[in-house]
């Protein structure tokens, strides 16, 4: 009696493998992967409001509708800046010191907090912080004869002044300056003459000739003509700027404050520090 062989396992074939949903599977996800690769794109949408918010405001500044031309220019130069904005954040442009300050500055802008208008006891007490920076500085008006070189200065110049001798064309002519000259700030002085002909000048005596004194231009004999002290400033006319630099203080206290509750958010890593030597 003979025994039939088993039967071969059955070949798989193409046909029967294609129908395998593992293989489907992974067909799918190599087409997505593909289409994703080749056909996504990052999305610039503009809502409806946005455009209307540009448009009115173009309209605002020029006082008419737009056309629509215009209103297709700034939609489209909306989106020229947009995509610029997002290639230059991409390409690491942001590392640029120029573009990182300006968006700093940006973000520093946006965290201002509305700062209440300040009372008067706030600009006093803002003033006598630096009293000093807030008061008019003295000012001296005088008649004088003035020399370039102290060689050309005559013999008893000073005894003759006093006495009463004319001071016109007893100076060097080549010393332009004007005679008399009218009140001036003692800052202005120092510029014009040095700190120490401006002190020497501020304690000569009123009326009375004095000299010689030595300045930045030469050799001067002096009358002081007129003369006022340092002096305090009104209020009325500080009042605008205290009030600027006191809003400006409190804004940058406000965005402080912020910024170190964002602060929170990070891990600050700062390296060692490296001894002074002696």
């Amino acid at each position: 009696m003979s025994v039939d062989p088993p039967p071969a396992p059955a070949r798989r074939g193409v046909p029967a493998l294609l129908k395998e949903p593992l293989l489907h599977f992974l067909i799918a996800a190599a087409l997505l992967l593909v289409a994703w690769h080749f056909f996504a794109k990052p999305e610039v949408k503009l809502s409806p409001q946005l455009i209307s918010g540009m448009v009115k405001e173009y309209e605002s500044a020029l006082g008419r509708a737009a056309t629509p031309d215009e209103v297709k220019k700034i939609t489209d130069e909306y989106i020229e800046s947009e995509i610029l904005y997002r290639e230059a954040l991409r390409t690491g442009l942001i590392q640029d010191n120029r573009v990182r300050g300006l968006l700093v500055q940006t973000m520093r802008t946006s965290l201002r907090p509305i700062v209440p208008p300040p009372t008067e006891a706030d600009l006093v007490a803002l003033r006598n912080q630096t009293p000093e920076i807030y008061r008019y500085p003295a000012k001296v008006g005088f008649e004088h004869v003035s020399f370039s070189d102290a060689k050309a200065v005559p013999e008893g110049l000073l005894e003759k002044l006093r006495a009463g001798t004319p001071p016109q064309g007893l100076g060097d002519p080549t010393v332009r300056l004007a005679n008399p000259l009218p009140p001036t700030f003692s800052t202005q002085l120092n510029h014009l003459f040095g700190q120490a002909f401006t002190e020497t000048l501020l304690k000569c005596e009123k009326g009375v000739w004095s000299g010689p004194f030595t300045s930045n231009r030469g050799v001067h004999f002096v009358k002081v003509l007129s003369s006022e002290p340092e002096q305090d400033m009104p209020m009325a006319e500080l009042r605008p700027t205290l009030t600027g630099k006191w809003t400006g203080l409190k804004e940058a206290e406000g965005i402080s404050r912020k910024v170190e509750e964002m602060k929170k958010s990070y891990r600050v890593v700062l390296p060692p520090v490296t001894p002074v030597k002696p």
